[in-house]
């Protein structure tokens, strides 16, 4: 599918990456990011948050405690889970 033809109006090209939130980074998401091969290719100390990499697949893992954070406040809503998915798009089309 072209990124811009008419099947694909947004010009979307692929997943970036998922945001998973937590309350610690010392979790059972981060244990199976590990136990499934993939590598902590970034840390992020001011949001908590570490990036986990496996070839062009990337998990970004956020436990911040700030209120004020989207992604605190999507766990104190829902608790640990997929709190962003952040996609790869062709610009031309803005």
């Amino acid at each position: 599918m072209a990124p811009n033809s008419s099947d694909n109006p947004l010009g979307l090209i692929a997943i970036d990456h998922l945001e998973f939130t937590c309350d610690s980074l010392i979790s059972e998401t981060r244990g199976l990011f590990y136990n499934m091969g993939f590598q902590r290719t970034f840390e992020n100390k001011e949001l908590n948050g570490e990036v986990f990499s496996q070839g062009s697949v990337h998990f970004s893992l956020i436990a911040s405690k700030d209120s004020s954070f989207l992604s605190r406040q999507y766990f104190e809503k829902h608790g640990e889970g997929v709190s962003k998915i952040s996609f790869l798009v062709n610009f031309d089309l803005i």
